[in-house]
């Protein structure tokens, strides 16, 4: 509890130990467990990430994580994510991970499922130590979409109130059909589903050229793929037609949601006119689709969040400590978000407990 207010933690990531795929994944493919994540034995769980500079930052601010990790210092045990919980005062936690993150990349798709199948199990037994505050998110790749719907099916059995997935590769947006089981199962289970934002590959290509000042690219990449993803999901009609799939925008702010769902009507009142298409998938204004079945995460420095509130409400509004990563302001992320200015403390009630309950089935 924060100030007297109960949190619950829409988007807190784990420090996973780096064997834990030779723990949970089929015996044949343990041996190339080090090649296929890019994890070799004895990795930091803190010190991650391929960029050098957000390694130089986390480094100047691991110290703070440090006691809540095991005696061997490479990961974060169920016990240390509760008092690291405590400390920023989350009562419960929807957990994200760290290195599990990259493990979808160029796998092949039996080998990314299966990777991504062994990762769920263990964060199911990571969860069970406390399942009344540690909630699980499962993750899913997306290479083979029947071996995804088969996971998403036994995430729900496992627990998970929610999972997250990359984009197959190549140019093929959320609206493409072959998306549409996915999206018909969460449904369907009421599962809600996590964009946390792979960096677009416009992006990268753009801005390859810094490859040594990560800012560029980490500045532009999430947000810009969640207003991709939106549009798709949107004009795709894929909320239109799974009114009560719900899913949420993770780690880019909700500055941008405004301004696009703005943009987004102005383009659909003048385009359904001439598109059939775009007039049957979007029946309503795009602030009503949002209203009904998205959220998206603060942060807890944003001071342009009065401005959200104003324009749209604070209905669909959450918000993430973002521990342990390198940008991530723990142990004074609930503090911080408290003192935003010009939102009110009932506002500010919902965004920490009410909306996460809502968009997660948790009430």
């Amino acid at each position: 509890m924060k100030n007297g207010l109960k949190w619950m933690d829409s988007d807190m990531h784990l420090a996973e130990p780096w064997d834990l795929w030779q723990s949970y994944v089929e015996p044949e493919l343990r041996e190339q467990v080090p090649e296929l994540t890019g994890i070799e034995p004895g990795h930091d769980p803190l010190l991650h990430g391929p960029h050098k500079d957000i390694i130089d930052i986390h480094k100047i601010k691991v110290a703070a994580f440090r006691e809540y990790m095991r005696p061997d210092g490479k990961a974060v045990d169920p016990e240390g994510q509760l008092r690291a919980m405590d400390r920023e005062g989350i009562d419960m936690a929807i957990l994200y991970p760290t290195i599990g993150l990259p493990t979808q990349g160029p796998n092949p798709p039996g080998m990314a499922a299966k990777l991504r199948a062994a990762y769920n199990s263990w964060l199911h037994d990571f969860c069970s130590y406390e399942p009344s505050r540690l909630k699980m998110n499962a993750m899913i790749a997306t290479h083979d979409i029947d071996l995804a719907v088969q996971e998403i099916r036994r995430s729900k059995e496992l627990g998970a109130v929610s999972f997250f997935m990359d984009p197959r590769a190549g140019d093929t947006g959320y609206d493409d059909p072959v998306y549409e089981p996915i999206w018909a199962e969460a449904e369907k289970l009421d599962l809600a589903i996590g964009f946390h934002g792979p960096t677009q590959p416009q992006v990268a290509a753009r801005y390859a050229h810094h490859r040594e000042n990560h800012a560029w690219l980490h500045s532009a990449s999430r947000p810009v793929g969640h207003m991709f993803t939106l549009m798709e999901l949107l004009f795709g009609g894929v909320l239109e037609r799974h009114p009560t799939l719900r899913v949420v925008f993770l780690e880019a702010g909700a500055s941008w949601v405004p301004f696009w769902l703005f943009r987004l009507e102005e383009e659909w009142e003048k385009f359904r006119q001439v598109h059939e298409d775009l007039a049957a998938n979007v029946t309503m204004p795009p602030l009503e689709y949002w209203k009904r079945q998205c959220f998206c995460s603060v942060e807890v420095d944003e001071w342009s969040l009065q401005g959200v509130v104003a324009s749209m409400g604070d209905e669909t509004l959450v918000v993430s400590s973002d521990f342990p990563h390198f940008d991530c302001a723990f142990p004074e992320a609930g503090d911080r978000f408290l003192a935003l200015p010009g939102v009110s403390l009932e506002s500010k009630r919902r965004i920490l407990w009410d909306n996460c309950a809502r968009l997660y089935n948790l009430n």
